[in-house]
């Protein structure tokens, strides 16, 4: 798009979405769609799949740009639909719909690119102007949707209605809650004894160890949330899951729960085009009083049992689909020409070079009139062939350099106001100068890193009740492995004492304890009275001690 036309998009959706509660209400059928993180050719086979509004009302949880390289377009092609059928689309705010992990991430680079900083002004105010939740009435109950989770310090949703959203988020408080919390996972909970999983399920809400911002929220805080605000359960993104989606009940099994209290749904397959999970999208139906267009139809797919879960007949469906290709973008949103360049000038000097060195036909000596003689001739050709062999080396040289070094020299321009230092190139030694400045910036850049978070987060500080878990975690752990040690052990004494009623060549035989086989038989009677131990102590004995006694009493 023009500038002029992007502005205005992004300008009159965001007076759209101003009007907005903080939390929506919902009427009617949704499709509900997870992080997508600039993968706009899977949300392409979602739209084809389900059909574009008015046809079909959508849901976005979040997670719009960063990591993939069409952040741009997936949020002007959403603004678009979200100008045209206001009521049909539904935009949340994630956690990546903020300046500074846009910068941290690939998001600002893309905008300006693709655009000018301006525009990614224009990005960075309309990502603040995002609900931060959603609710639904089905004929079940009503849900919630946010992109991380519930709030901490806000318990039902008038409170969260008064909320000022339109801010950057804070490392702290209801905004960080709804965009950066993670539920406590279950494999906190493996090897607790009874005491400790009673503390265990009365976690409310503890600090983020893993994201230094937002909370972790148990499965107390969780059921508070909802209890309070009469929500059947709770529908998120931010974290991606191998087979798109994923319901949480909490160590299942421990509580009867006939529906899940939280829905996590990824729709970016192939994340990063490396992680090879499946995308996901979840299928809501609302209340038929509250019907609006086309009520949504079960599409056939693969059956699920019972503990695959996934599905609740009327109420909810998540279907799957995996990445289609998309095209190739070059590493930091490069342009070809840019990213070729060093190889262009490779090639562009090897073509000087043959355009400039002399054919056979200028190396046949031409009768002429000459004021110099033959040997000061052939001193000047040879000193100017020189000068050009020397020329080339050097530009040859410097061209290696810069395909060879060009991250460290990307660090160092980084540095150095988007320029490099004069003479660097055809400096001598000019590797290891530039990666001696590189390595400085990056120990500058490792030590500053905790300034490249959001200010005050601690990343992997956990609380002292997390701390709790995972110490009672790798003490159970310690204390299966050690007894499965000590069964491995007395195992093995039990089939030697078996052995031992056995012949004692038979025991060499099959578990090859002594070094060398024995010239005769002994039974264990006899063996015990020769050597004084039994077949079982003989063979703990090492190996230099059995061949002695096995010498002294002549059993080679």
């Amino acid at each position: 798009l023009e500038e002029e036309a992007l502005s205005y998009l992004l300008n009159t959706s965001q007076n759209v979405m101003k009007e907005e509660k903080n939390c929506v209400e919902l009427k009617g059928d949704w499709v509900v769609i997870g992080d997508l993180h600039g993968q706009l050719y899977d949300l392409f086979t979602i739209f084809e799949k389900y059909g574009l509004p008015p046809k079909r009302k959508y849901l976005f949880v979040g997670d719009y740009v960063d990591r993939g390289g069409f952040g741009c377009e997936i949020v002007l092609l959403l603004s678009l639909l979200k100008l045209s059928y206001p009521s049909h689309l539904v935009l949340l705010r994630g956690n990546h719909e903020c300046e500074k992990l846009s910068k941290h991430f690939n998001f600002q680079l893309e905008a300006t690119n693709k655009y000018n900083n301006k525009c990614f002004s224009l990005f960075a105010e309309w990502f603040k102007c995002l609900p931060l939740g959603s609710s639904l009435k089905t004929e079940k109950g009503e849900i919630f949707f946010v992109h991380g989770g519930p709030p901490s310090t806000v318990h039902d949703t008038e409170e969260l209605q008064k909320v000022d959203r339109f801010i950057e988020p804070p490392m702290e408080g209801v905004v960080s809650d709804c965009l950066w919390s993670d539920p406590l996972g279950d494999d906190t909970a493996e090897g607790l004894d009874d005491e400790t999983m009673v503390e265990w399920f009365s976690v409310e809400f503890e600090p983020n160890p893993d994201r230094g911002c937002g909370m972790v929220f148990g499965y107390q805080g969780l059921v508070n949330f909802l209890e309070k605000n009469n929500y059947l359960f709770c529908v998120r993104g931010h974290e991606v899951k191998q087979k798109g989606w994923e319901e949480h009940r909490f160590c299942k099994g421990i509580i009867d729960q006939p529906l899940p209290l939280l829905i996590t749904v990824f729709s970016a397959p192939n994340y990063c085009d490396f992680y090879g999970n499946s995308g996901a999208v979840m299928l809501v139906w609302g209340k038929k009083e509250d019907e609006e267009g086309e009520r949504l139809e079960i599409t056939a797919g693969e059956e699920r049992g019972e503990e695959e879960g996934g599905e609740v007949e009327g109420l909810y469906k998540i279907e799957t689909f995996e990445s289609v290709s998309h095209p190739f973008v070059l590493p930091k949103s490069k342009n070809g020409i840019a990213h070729t360049l060093p190889l262009i000038y490779t090639h562009l000097t090897t073509l000087v070079k043959w355009i400039t060195s002399p054919d056979e036909e200028d190396k046949e000596e031409k009768p002429e009139e000459k004021e110099e003689s033959e040997e000061e001739k052939k001193m000047k050709k040879r000193r100017i062939m020189r000068e050009k062999i020397l020329t080339y080396a050097r530009m040859q040289t410097m061209l290696e350099i810069l395909r060879d070094s060009k991250e460290d020299l990307a660090v160092i321009r980084k540095h150095n106001e988007g320029v490099l230092p004069r003479g660097l190139i055809s400096a001598r030694g000019a590797r290891d100068i530039i990666k001696t400045k590189a390595e400085k910036f990056r120990e500058a850049q490792r030590r500053d890193k905790k300034n490249e978070a959001l200010p005050g987060a601690r990343l992997g500080q956990e609380s002292v009740v997390l701390q709790n878990f995972t110490r009672m975690r790798r003490k159970s752990i310690l204390e299966r492995e050690s007894l499965e040690r000590e069964r491995e052990e007395k195992g093995k004494e039990a089939e030697k004492e078996d052995l031992g009623e056995m012949m004692y060549d038979e025991v060499v035989a099959r578990k090859g304890e002594l070094s060398y086989p024995l010239e005769r038989h002994l039974h264990k009677t006899e063996f015990e009275k020769k050597f004084g131990m039994t077949f079982a102590d003989f063979g703990k004995l090492p190996a230099w001690k059995q061949k002695q006694l096995r010498q002294k009493h002549k059993l080679f």
